[in-house]
């Protein structure tokens, strides 16, 4: 009789213990590594700095209101071009002003002289020729090509850096009989000696024929 109780006594304990070993013990949760963070958070448990997602849209607004000033300007002026022109790379318009379009040239000759920055940090500026000789050139070409009247805006930006190139320009623009162009003249006449109006007079001469030699119709 003793026998049979510890006989069942070993087999309790040996059930028991087996039993325990085959219970499955509750996952363990994994520990983050040491100087790790979770999700959005750095390891000290502060916010983790998101990468700036605006920058895009900021490049972008910036460029449309260049734009905008630029079409006010040009309409300002007394002058433009279909719309699509205001949104082409510099490099396309230069290609189409080598090629001798007007609305391009107009283009051109509006963002050198108006942003010249912009177009120094972007795309830099031909030879180092500074911006506002580029801009006169690209207007003249335009105005020799049939477009009038960026000559008053020649006139007018002229004025303070070369008055005798001024002159000529507003006396062309009162030869070809453009709006505000005797104003122009009368202004500027009084800043000049006899010898600088001789020798606007002369410049004025000669762009007025060179532009009666191959002027086409103005796109304006």
């Amino acid at each position: 009789m003793r026998f049979t109780y510890r006989a069942i006594a070993l087999a309790s304990a040996l059930f028991a213990a087996g039993w325990w070993w085959l219970t499955p013990s509750p996952p363990t949760a994994m520990q983050p590594a040491p100087g790790a963070g979770t999700a959005g958070t750095v390891a000290d448990g502060s916010p983790r700095a998101l990468p700036f997602t605006g920058t895009a849209d900021a490049v972008h607004s910036a460029a449309q209101q260049r734009i905008e000033l630029r079409e006010q300007r040009m309409a300002q002026g007394g002058y433009g071009t279909p719309q699509e022109y205001f949104y082409l790379p510099l490099a396309k318009l230069r290609e189409m002003g080598a090629r001798g379009d007007i609305y391009a040239l107009l283009q051109l000759g509006q963002q050198y002289w108006d942003e010249p920055d912009t177009i120094a940090s972007q795309h830099g500026l031909d030879n180092g020729v500074p911006a506002a000789r580029q801009a006169e050139a690209y207007f003249t070409q335009a105005v020799m090509s049939g477009a009038t009247q960026p000559a008053l805006t020649l006139a007018s930006k002229l004025s303070a850096s070369d008055p005798v190139e001024s002159y000529a320009w507003a006396t062309f623009a009162e030869k070809l009989q453009l709006q505000g162009a005797p104003e122009l003249v009368a202004q500027l006449r009084a800043r000049l000696t006899e010898r600088e109006l001789e020798a606007a007079m002369a410049s004025s001469d000669k762009k007025y024929a060179e532009f009666t030699s191959n002027a086409t119709p103005s796109p304006n």
